[in-house]
């Protein structure tokens, strides 16, 4: 009897793996639908009502085509390793895989940083016209170039794309040598700390001016289609701010499995340092998938033209 139990207990922790590994798969199939349904019509709905192509939009779209990237160049090859645990498509899709991995991942955080440096000027000085069309359609395409630099780095030799074990993407390799742990220190300091930095002062001095103008307008009558204008702008100012905070939660995780490998390599093998990497890789696209709802909910012009769209179908 005793063996028997044995015997089942080991069919169990040997099953259990597998089935985790087709959970987490087919939770990722359920991301690439949502992802892709609510970035394309992100698109769908600024086609459809020339009044959404603004300034901030144009922004949003950038983020949305950096999303829509992750979302069918980088989740799918997660799905195939995690089912399969271990990787079946050779080195140089392993160096396409870990380059559109940084490049988008990059974009978005540098596009959510160019969205609060715009706020911030709509918002504290809006006097001053200093993002105009122009300078913003700049702005976006720095954040694809500064993104392709970094992303290409590994491509000529500064360090390399590998597959870490147990892991469901190809990243850049565990650095060893001075020039490689010099690369890692780059890119998280011009990929995170910075960005983090720039739109966590954006949002602060954008939080610190409503409160100036909401004592301003405690003391004086003003009528309520004059503020119009100004609350638009607050709320879109929220609605990023609500991007940023589900960004900086969906992306810890990542630098913090990064950095965790980076100071001690010989952790990847631990069975906890695994699972942080998928599940860092997890949040990182669950971030991909969650940013065109919340700009898109809480945008009633958006809602509006998906409602039209629905029912024109």
């Amino acid at each position: 009897m005793s063996n028997i139990t044995r015997d089942q207990l080991q069919t169990f922790k040997d099953s259990e793996p597998a089935f985790k590994h087709h959970i987490l798969s087919w939770s990722l199939v359920g991301m690439i639908v949502f992802s892709i349904f609510g970035n394309v019509m992100l698109f769908v709905s600024v086609y459809r009502k020339p009044s959404l192509r603004t300034r901030t939009n144009l922004f949003i779209l950038n983020l949305a085509s950096a999303d829509l990237g992750v979302t069918v160049l980088c989740m799918p090859f997660s799905v195939v390793t995690c089912s399969s645990q271990k990787w079946i498509f050779g080195d140089s899709v392993c160096q396409f895989n870990g380059f559109v991995n940084i490049l988008f991942a990059m974009s978005s955080l540098f596009t959510l940083t160019a969205i609060s440096v715009e706020k911030y000027f709509a918002n504290v000085k809006p006097l001053y016209k200093v993002v105009t069309r122009r300078r913003a359609q700049l702005m976006v395409v720095s954040a694809w170039l500064g993104s392709l630099v970094f992303a290409s780095l590994p491509l000529f030799g500064f360090t390399r794309y590998k597959y870490k074990k147990d892991m469901t993407q190809c990243g850049v390799q565990i650095p060893v040598t001075p020039g490689q742990m010099i690369h890692a220190i780059l890119v998280f300091i011009c990929g995170y700390t910075v960005p983090l930095g720039i739109m966590g002062f954006a949002y602060v001095e954008i939080f610190k001016a409503a409160r100036r103008h909401n004592h301003r307008l405690s003391r004086v009558s003003v009528p309520s289609n004059a503020c119009a204008p100004t609350s638009a702008q607050k709320q879109i100012a929220v609605t990023v701010f609500i991007m940023l905070v589900v960004c900086l939660l969906c992306w810890t995780p990542y630098f913090g499995y990064v950095i965790t490998v980076t100071l001690s390599p010989k952790a990847v093998g631990n069975t906890a340092v695994k699972d942080l990497g998928i599940a860092a890789y997890w949040c990182a696209f669950l971030n991909s998938t969650l940013d065109p709802y919340i700009y898109g909910m809480r945008n009633p012009q958006f809602m509006a033209v998906v409602k039209e769209t629905f029912v024109s179908v």
